[in-house]
């Protein structure tokens, strides 16, 4: 699978990259450092007056639309980049960052992986940011579906260690003993709301999977998307 963005997260926060050398570790210098390293693409300058929000004012002739995709906002899954403008109310200097999760109902504030946020000199972390001022949003084209149009349905079970927590956004979802394909505990599911502390992950027979350690002892295993692709019908949140 697609190195996902809670992966990401796990290799870079708490660390401080300055892709060019100047100015220390700028918000630019981290979404660079994980589009070259992790997203296959390039290092794209911003131009201009040389704040961020040129990234996105010149996204059709800097090269930005070679690595990624617009997408809108409405539709911003976990691993897209968001661009804010110059003035923006919480990102006066503009600021590039990559959505984890939405904050609140209206969707007017999220989580956000990023740089120079917060973060001790600079450096990567997680923080909520109103979106307000928001020139644009883009998705990297590594967690694009592009297949045929066909649900991916894989039938090799293989577990990616992974530790995270996992809290559900829907109701009624099965909980199985060790594997997807092991029995289903009666009588016990999870709901909205409830979280689990997992120690792996899958993409299985058409969803995505997490493992987890029971209390009662054993591993259970529960679905967390109704798809395998990356981002697609999520039933759950992650940190």
């Amino acid at each position: 699978m697609t190195k996902t963005p809670h992966e990401i997260y796990l290799a870079v926060n708490g660390k401080a990259f300055d892709v060019d050398g100047y100015y220390g570790a700028q918000c630019w210098d981290g979404v660079m450092y994980i589009n070259k390293t992790y997203w296959g693409g390039q290092v794209r300058h911003c131009g201009g007056d040389g704040y961020v929000h040129n990234l996105w004012t010149y996204r059709k002739t800097n090269g930005m639309l070679n690595d990624f995709v617009e997408v809108p906002m409405a539709q911003a899954q976990d691993g897209d980049v968001f661009i804010w403008k110059k003035g923006a109310p919480e990102c006066p200097a503009s600021h590039i960052a990559i959505f984890r999760k939405w904050d609140n109902a209206n969707k007017t504030r999220a989580t956000f992986l990023g740089q120079n946020q917060g973060g001790p000199n600079g450096a990567f972390n997680q923080a909520s940011i109103s979106v307000s001022g928001v020139l644009g949003v883009l998705r990297p084209k590594c967690y694009v579906n592009t297949s045929t149009g066909k649900e991916p349905n894989t039938t090799t079970l293989k577990w990616i260690p992974e530790t995270g927590t996992a809290t559900f956004t829907h109701d009624k979802i099965r909980i199985h003993e060790d594997n997807p394909d092991g029995k289903v505990i009666p009588n016990v599911t999870y709901n909205r709301g409830q979280s689990v502390k997992y120690i792996a992950k899958c993409a299985y027979k058409g969803h995505r999977w997490v493992r987890y350690v029971r209390a009662s002892g054993g591993y259970g295993c529960v679905a967390v998307s109704g798809s395998e692709i990356h981002g697609k019908d999520p039933w759950a949140t992650f940190k």
